[in-house]
């Protein structure tokens, strides 16, 4: 599973957890399983301005992302706990 980007670099845990995301949700959907990940940059310096790497570790990322939307989700919930 895969994404392009166009950012000035790849770093950071981010665009893994991106693309974990997209990875479960296409597995999900009756998808075969993935052998791993890769993030492919276009940088806008021209054609030789470009980066790839690739993680072919996934539970550890896919199990980060489901715990971020469950962040997400309770902090959305105490919205609506706290308002007026």
């Amino acid at each position: 599973m895969g994404d392009f980007k166009t950012s000035s670099g790849i770093y950071g845990i981010d665009y893994w957890l991106q693309v974990a995301a997209y990875r479960l949700l296409a597995e999900s959907e009756g998808d075969d399983t993935y052998d791993g990940s890769v993030i492919v940059r276009l940088g806008k310096k021209g054609p030789t301005d470009f980066e790839v790497k690739y993680l072919y570790e996934y539970e550890t990322f896919r199990d980060a992302f489901l715990a971020c939307l469950k962040i997400y989700r309770a902090q959305d919930a105490i919205k609506g706990l706290t308002s007026n």
